[in-house]
Protein backbone atom coordinates (compact mmCIF):
# COMPACT_ATOMS: atom_id res chain seq x y z
CA UNK A 1 0.00 0.00 0.00
CA UNK A 2 1.51 3.46 -0.92
CA UNK A 3 0.47 7.02 1.01
CA UNK A 4 0.45 10.53 -0.04
CA UNK A 5 4.04 11.61 0.72
CA UNK A 6 3.35 15.47 -0.92
CA UNK A 7 4.55 16.56 -4.54
CA UNK A 8 8.20 16.90 -6.18
CA UNK A 9 8.18 19.93 -8.17
CA UNK A 10 10.87 20.55 -10.86
CA UNK A 11 10.59 22.19 -14.45
CA UNK A 12 7.14 23.77 -13.94
CA UNK A 13 5.65 20.32 -13.30
CA UNK A 14 3.90 19.12 -9.49
CA UNK A 15 4.06 15.64 -9.14
CA UNK A 16 2.50 13.56 -6.45
CA UNK A 17 5.19 11.65 -4.62
CA UNK A 18 3.72 8.60 -2.81
CA UNK A 19 5.61 6.08 0.22
CA UNK A 20 4.87 2.72 0.20
CA UNK A 21 4.94 0.13 3.57
CA UNK A 22 8.12 -0.78 2.47
CA UNK A 23 9.54 2.53 2.34
CA UNK A 24 9.64 3.02 -1.14
CA UNK A 25 9.56 6.29 -2.58
CA UNK A 26 7.16 6.09 -5.73
CA UNK A 27 5.41 8.30 -8.33
CA UNK A 28 3.70 8.08 -11.93
CA UNK A 29 4.61 10.76 -14.50
CA UNK A 30 3.64 10.82 -18.20
CA UNK A 31 2.48 7.14 -18.31
CA UNK A 32 6.12 6.38 -16.46
CA UNK A 33 5.86 4.16 -13.17
CA UNK A 34 8.82 5.61 -10.72
CA UNK A 35 10.29 4.03 -7.49
CA UNK A 36 13.42 4.49 -5.62
CA UNK A 37 14.77 3.19 -2.29
CA UNK A 38 15.07 7.57 -1.29
CA UNK A 39 13.50 10.66 -2.40
CA UNK A 40 16.22 12.19 -3.49
CA UNK A 41 17.02 9.49 -6.29
CA UNK A 42 12.89 9.82 -6.54
CA UNK A 43 13.34 13.76 -7.19
CA UNK A 44 16.52 13.48 -9.51
CA UNK A 45 14.29 10.91 -11.60
CA UNK A 46 11.60 13.48 -11.96
CA UNK A 47 14.02 16.14 -12.88
CA UNK A 48 15.35 14.16 -15.52
CA UNK A 49 11.78 13.17 -16.95
CA UNK A 50 10.24 16.05 -16.81
CA UNK A 51 13.10 18.75 -18.28
CA UNK A 52 12.43 20.00 -21.20
CA UNK A 53 14.15 19.78 -24.23
CA UNK A 54 15.07 23.51 -25.16
CA UNK A 55 14.89 23.36 -29.47
CA UNK A 56 14.43 26.76 -31.14
CA UNK A 57 12.02 26.32 -33.40
CA UNK A 58 9.64 28.65 -35.76
CA UNK A 59 6.34 27.58 -37.09
CA UNK A 60 4.64 30.34 -39.27
CA UNK A 61 0.99 30.68 -39.40
CA UNK A 62 -2.00 32.92 -39.19
CA UNK A 63 -4.89 32.69 -36.68
CA UNK A 64 -8.19 33.53 -38.64
CA UNK A 65 -11.01 34.88 -36.26
CA UNK A 66 -14.34 34.85 -37.84
CA UNK A 67 -16.43 38.36 -37.59
CA UNK A 68 -19.75 36.92 -38.99
CA UNK A 69 -21.16 38.88 -42.13
CA UNK A 70 -17.93 41.08 -41.83
CA UNK A 71 -16.13 37.81 -42.51
CA UNK A 72 -12.49 37.64 -40.60
CA UNK A 73 -9.71 39.38 -39.08
CA UNK A 74 -6.19 37.70 -39.46
CA UNK A 75 -3.32 38.09 -36.87
CA UNK A 76 0.22 36.79 -38.16
CA UNK A 77 2.23 34.91 -35.65
CA UNK A 78 5.02 32.34 -35.40
CA UNK A 79 4.77 29.31 -32.44
CA UNK A 80 8.32 28.97 -30.55
CA UNK A 81 7.21 26.18 -28.60
CA UNK A 82 5.02 24.74 -26.00
CA UNK A 83 4.65 25.88 -21.81
CA UNK A 84 6.52 23.07 -19.75
CA UNK A 85 3.84 24.02 -17.04
CA UNK A 86 0.42 24.30 -18.53
CA UNK A 87 0.62 23.09 -22.22
CA UNK A 88 -0.39 26.43 -23.89
CA UNK A 89 1.47 27.33 -27.18
CA UNK A 90 4.47 29.78 -27.03
CA UNK A 91 3.70 32.62 -29.86
CA UNK A 92 5.08 35.66 -31.04
CA UNK A 93 2.12 37.70 -32.11
CA UNK A 94 3.35 39.80 -35.34
CA UNK A 95 1.51 43.38 -34.94
CA UNK A 96 1.61 47.25 -36.45
CA UNK A 97 3.44 48.02 -33.25
CA UNK A 98 5.83 44.86 -32.56
CA UNK A 99 6.16 41.72 -31.70
CA UNK A 100 3.73 40.36 -28.86
CA UNK A 101 4.51 37.31 -26.92
CA UNK A 102 1.58 35.47 -25.76
CA UNK A 103 0.30 31.82 -25.13
CA UNK A 104 -2.77 30.35 -26.95
CA UNK A 105 -4.83 27.28 -26.15
CA UNK A 106 -6.34 25.07 -29.14
CA UNK A 107 -8.59 27.27 -31.36
CA UNK A 108 -11.89 27.64 -30.27
CA UNK A 109 -15.20 27.41 -32.32
CA UNK A 110 -14.34 31.02 -33.63
CA UNK A 111 -10.54 30.77 -34.55
CA UNK A 112 -8.76 28.54 -36.59
CA UNK A 113 -5.08 28.60 -37.41
CA UNK A 114 -4.04 28.35 -40.87
CA UNK A 115 0.00 27.38 -42.21
CA UNK A 116 1.52 27.95 -45.33
CA UNK A 117 -1.24 29.81 -47.13
CA UNK A 118 -1.21 32.80 -49.56
CA UNK A 119 -3.27 36.04 -49.11
CA UNK A 120 -5.29 34.55 -52.21
CA UNK A 121 -5.88 31.66 -49.79
CA UNK A 122 -7.05 33.60 -46.91
CA UNK A 123 -9.35 36.18 -48.99
CA UNK A 124 -11.36 33.37 -50.36
CA UNK A 125 -11.94 31.66 -46.94
CA UNK A 126 -12.91 34.96 -45.84
CA UNK A 127 -15.45 35.17 -48.48
CA UNK A 128 -16.45 31.73 -47.59
CA UNK A 129 -16.97 32.36 -43.73
CA UNK A 130 -18.64 36.00 -44.82
CA UNK A 131 -21.61 34.18 -47.31
CA UNK A 132 -21.93 31.27 -44.62
CA UNK A 133 -22.75 34.05 -42.34
CA UNK A 134 -25.07 35.95 -44.49
CA UNK A 135 -27.04 32.24 -45.61
CA UNK A 136 -27.25 32.08 -41.91
CA UNK A 137 -28.85 35.57 -40.91
CA UNK A 138 -31.78 34.63 -44.75
CA UNK A 139 -32.29 31.13 -42.63
CA UNK A 140 -33.14 32.89 -39.27
CA UNK A 141 -35.21 35.72 -40.89
CA UNK A 142 -36.86 32.63 -43.03
CA UNK A 143 -37.39 30.90 -39.50
CA UNK A 144 -38.50 34.08 -38.14
CA UNK A 145 -41.39 34.25 -40.21
CA UNK A 146 -43.42 30.85 -40.79
CA UNK A 147 -42.51 29.17 -37.28
CA UNK A 148 -45.11 28.54 -35.32
CA UNK A 149 -45.30 27.78 -31.96
CA UNK A 150 -47.38 24.50 -32.23
CA UNK A 151 -48.98 24.33 -28.74
CA UNK A 152 -49.88 27.86 -28.61
CA UNK A 153 -52.11 26.64 -32.15
CA UNK A 154 -53.62 23.42 -30.47
CA UNK A 155 -54.55 25.15 -27.94
CA UNK A 156 -55.90 28.15 -29.71
CA UNK A 157 -57.74 25.49 -32.19
CA UNK A 158 -59.64 23.91 -28.89
CA UNK A 159 -60.22 27.23 -27.47
CA UNK A 160 -62.08 28.25 -30.94
CA UNK A 161 -63.66 25.01 -31.52
CA UNK A 162 -65.22 25.08 -28.14
CA UNK A 163 -66.65 28.48 -27.95
CA UNK A 164 -67.98 27.17 -31.42
CA UNK A 165 -69.09 24.08 -29.93
CA UNK A 166 -71.14 26.57 -27.57
CA UNK A 167 -72.64 29.11 -29.64
CA UNK A 168 -74.29 25.90 -31.93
Amino acid sequence: MSYPAGTISANGVSVPIFVSDQGRWEAEYAGRSLGFETRDKLETAIKRLTKTTTVPVAVAFVRIEKRGTAGIAKTAGTATGIHAGNGNVLVVWHQRHGDVKDQIKSPSYQTVDFGGVDDDVLAEYGDLVAAAARAEKAADEFRAKYKIDLKDEVLNAIKKATEEGQSA
